[in-house]
């Protein structure tokens, strides 16, 4: 997420919250410690800043605010209720929803599988040198 104006610590957790509580309230009430973590790792932000979560499946989700690694919560279902925000039925706005899932399907659209052996179907230059999306 990158900010265009600072927002105190209070405000960024009450969005989570309420974001939290309209898309996934079963998720909340069973992930409150979860959510408590997460909450005080993040600070204020200031304008320009940027917050990054990543889903690994086998660290979890880490956290990272201005470029410093904040906190790391394992478990897909945190992982799930964070994503929710921008990714369930009631995000803080209609154009955020929009803008994440048409960057996710860039993101895809842009990423490149290949399968098969390499060794009876060598690649082209073309498709090797092809950019790679990190997801």
């Amino acid at each position: 997420m990158h900010f265009v104006r600072e927002i105190t610590k209070n405000q960024l957790t009450d969005g989570f919250a309420d974001s939290f509580h309209n898309n996934t309230p079963e998720a909340e009430k069973a992930l409150k410690s979860d959510i408590d973590r997460l909450f005080a790792a993040l600070g204020p932000v200031k304008d320009g800043e940027e917050i990054a979560f990543t889903y690994l499946p086998d660290k979890g989700t880490s956290v990272v605010q201005a470029g410093t690694e904040k906190v790391t919560i394992s478990g897909s279902a945190f992982a799930e209720m964070l994503f929710s925000v921008w990714l369930g039925p009631k995000p803080p706005n209609v154009g955020l929803k929009g803008f994440a899932r048409s960057t996710l399907r860039s993101q895809l659209h842009r990423a490149s599988i290949v399968i098969g052996d390499s060794a009876t179907k060598p690649l082209s230059a073309a498709h090797r040198n092809r950019p790679r999306a990190s997801l």
